[in-house]
């Protein structure tokens, strides 16, 4: 079986991510690779001041991933994420016709 697909937006870092992270994106890709879409990632380990206080970017343990070329703005991908990670220690926030966020509670 091979590696899940993904991108990165361009100037989007992933240095610094966490092992759990690592998974999660993995995964994540499977669930894209489902709906015939390559995951894209549009925010990793940012400097604190890109993202709002109390982000988990900065220190590794989020990521926020494109819906804007699903038919349906990511609704069904964002419903099919949340059942997966609903008891894993995951939160998966949709922000609906732009991104989902999704961060390893650490």
């Amino acid at each position: 079986m091979s590696l899940p697909k993904y991108e990165l937006k361009e100037g989007v870092s992933l240095i610094g991510i966490q092992l759990p992270m690592r998974l999660i994106i993995k995964r994540t890709a499977r669930i894209y690779e489902g709906h015939g879409k390559v995951l894209v990632i549009t925010a990793g380990t940012e400097k604190p001041d890109d993202h709002g206080a109390g982000s988990y970017h900065p220190f590794g343990y989020a990521i926020d991933i494109r819906v804007n070329y699903f038919r349906d703005g990511g609704e069904s991908v964002y419903k099919e994420l949340q059942a997966y990670y609903e008891s894993k220690s995951v939160t998966v926030i949709f922000h609906k016709g732009h991104h989902i966020h999704i961060h390893f509670n650490a």
